[in-house]
């Protein structure tokens, strides 16, 4: 099955965004996570511990995360072989499917009503007396 390109990296985008947002907003607001914002400042430049750094880290994080999504889709499609079909060919393909459905069924006789169902055992019967 075919991945849509397009989708596929806008979702890893959003992603990323908001995974660098956030962690962007506790290391300024909260001073939680200072040591992996100051990692990936030296890898996303600009990323760092300020409000313009935080933004800076989001538009790298949207940027990176389109770029992965759009790599991945690509890959898995030239993997598994797969197209998808211009929006043409899927009305073509609806079409195609309500002309070749099969004749209803003629209706069947109503089947017997099931006994009902208890979630407690039936009770058992006494044991008879043994006659003396």
């Amino acid at each position: 099955m075919a991945l849509s390109v397009k989708g596929l990296s806008i979702g890893f985008g959003v992603v990323g965004l908001l995974y660098i947002l956030i962690l962007g907003i506790m290391d300024v607001f909260m001073g939680m996570g200072d040591p992996l914002v100051m990692m990936l400042g030296s890898v996303m430049i600009g990323f760092d511990k300020s409000i313009i750094g935080m933004v800076m880290g989001a538009v790298w994080g949207l940027v990176l995360g389109l770029v992965a999504g759009a790599l991945i889709a690509v890959i898995n499609n030239k993997l598994a072989g797969g197209k998808l079909p211009p929006i043409k060919e899927y009305k073509r393909i609806e079409e195609k499917g309500k002309a070749e459905a099969p004749p209803e069924a003629p209706p069947e006789a109503p089947a017997e009503e099931p006994p009902a169902y208890s979630p407690y055992p039936e009770p058992e019967a006494p044991p008879e007396e043994p006659a003396y």
